[in-house]
């Protein structure tokens, strides 16, 4: 916490010790910054709420547990919802109260991970993307999961990635600005280009169940690959802007 502080770790003041509006730091020659910063007074541990400590009068609250249920280099052998299932009874036993999942939509690819997400509306149970199930499984392993957990009481949060998509069915002509990929609000040109993107996607493997939504360019803002050229950046088709509720990383971290 000293440098959030503003402060020289060499130099920290005692403890309760109050520090002062700002202070010198080392000189930029000695690894650190010569700038002055306002701090923040430091409070004493016991004017700060503990939800730790509870009065022996106060009944405990419920204390809940998440376990993250996967990870990013699990092999694509098919069998991940099942050995979750197979595990459940003894997640619940040691007092894990919710499960983390992956992504469970079909992916651009059959080893995704979910994250390249391709169909919202399939859970593993189209033949779609060179296979029928997910890297974790197909979808009746999942169900078998989902009453599983509810009979033990462990609550499934999914990770479901709704920004972006991957994997387009087709490719569509359309005009747009190159941006600068490190700050993604300066653009590089001053007309739109005309570029081929991939972003048209109808689904053949799963046609209008559940859903009759189809994409095209028109529902995205921007990509990240011009197919005309083979050529990788950032894309902002004309007539869009970028949302202004994102992340700030790279200027705005909305592109997809």
């Amino acid at each position: 916490m000293s440098d959030f502080l503003g402060l020289d770790p060499r130099s920290n003041p005692a403890p309760g010790e109050h520090v002062g509006s700002t202070v010198n730091r080392a000189a930029d020659s000695e690894g650190a910054s010569s700038r002055l910063r306002p701090l923040r007074k430091r409070l004493p541990a016991s004017s700060l709420p503990n939800p730790i400590l509870i009065s022996p009068t106060e009944p405990c609250p419920p204390n809940k547990t998440m376990l993250q249920g996967f990870e990013w280099y699990i092999p694509r052998d098919l069998q991940h919802w099942h050995r979750l299932t197979q595990a459940i009874p003894s997640l619940a036993a040691l007092g894990v109260t919710s499960l983390w999942l992956p992504p469970a939509c079909k992916a651009a690819r059959p080893e995704g991970n979910g994250y390249d997400v391709y169909d919202l509306y399939d859970l593993g149970e189209f033949e779609q993307k060179g296979a029928r199930a997910t890297k974790w499984g197909p979808k009746e392993d999942l169900l078998l999961l989902g009453r599983a957990a509810a009979d033990a009481g462990v609550a499934l949060l999914f990770d479901a990635v709704l920004n972006h998509k991957a994997g387009a069915d087709f490719s569509e002509h359309a005009r747009a600005i190159s941006v600068d990929p490190r700050d993604r609000r300066k653009d590089l040109g001053k007309v739109a280009d005309e570029i081929v993107a991939w972003t048209g996607y109808n689904f053949p493997g799963r046609g209008d169940r559940y859903s009759q939504f189809k994409w095209n360019r028109n529902h995205f803002t921007g990509i990240d690959w011009d197919h005309a050229k083979r050529k990788g950046g950032v894309w902002r088709f004309e007539g869009k802007e970028w949302a202004g509720d994102v992340d700030e990383e790279l200027g705005n971290y909305d592109y997809l």
